[in-house]
């Protein structure tokens, strides 16, 4: 236990890291570069992705911005992804089982299921296809009686085409829908597997990133 008025355990040894890390700066570059491989490893690895981030780790990434070694690269990022949003998982769910056991029923049962978790929400139900080489997406507000569909590039796999119904979506969402519960439905068990399991070290499309920047956003809403 602390004493009134005396600094918390953690915060003096963040001073004492942090005076380290400016020492370190001046006289032992190795040092330095060995610190910075640490910092590295534990933004991305997944050894540190459940444990506390070490106290030397959070002294260098706070210092970084003032080291002239550590600049951003001077190719222009295509997109950037709050680091938030690769440390947790993106909330997704699979519809029970039973909701399909009575064929002719499937769309009641579904019906009840949402309005029982979720009683004020705003459901945007997304797809995709591909035809002959030629890709389409689409999303419909049933609510808001919307509906809008996308023509996208030759070629396009039918994964894009999802992925960019659920982009379209959430874009919706931001411009008409603050300050609800927003459900959006897909049957791309591809994406939602990709979105539950990313992690610091994940690749994603461009279209990826923008989900997750859009989510992110919802979720400063209060979305």
């Amino acid at each position: 236990m602390a004493e009134a008025g005396e600094t918390s355990l953690y915060l003096r040894r963040k001073q004492l890291t942090d005076r380290l890390i400016a020492r370190t700066c001046s006289k032992d570059l190795e040092l330095l570069s060995k610190i910075r491989e640490l910092s590295i490893n534990n933004l991305i690895c997944s050894y540190w992705m459940k444990r506390p981030s070490p106290i030397l780790c959070d002294s260098f990434t706070d210092w970084s911005n003032d080291l002239n070694w550590i600049r951003e690269s001077s190719i222009p990022y295509s997109c950037t992804v709050p680091f938030c949003m690769l440390k947790s998982p993106v909330p997704s769910f699979e519809l029970p089982q039973r909701i399909y056991e009575t064929p002719g029923l499937t769309n009641t049962r579904f019906g009840q299921f949402l309005q029982t978790r979720w009683p004020d929400r705003l459901t945007i139900y997304t797809d995709g296809s591909v035809n002959q080489n030629k890709a389409g997406s689409a999303f419909v507000v049933p609510s808001h009686n919307v509906k809008k569909q996308y023509r996208l590039w030759d070629r396009a796999s039918i994964y894009s085409a999802e992925t960019f119904a659920v982009q379209k979506a959430l874009q919706y969402a931001l411009e008409h829908a603050r300050s609800t519960t927003l459900i959006i439905i897909t049957d791309s068990r591809s994406m939602t597997t990709k979105m539950r399991g990313l992690g610091p070290s994940s690749k994603l499309t461009k279209i990826e990133a923008t989900i997750l920047n859009r989510i992110y956003t919802l979720k400063t809403l209060g979305t």
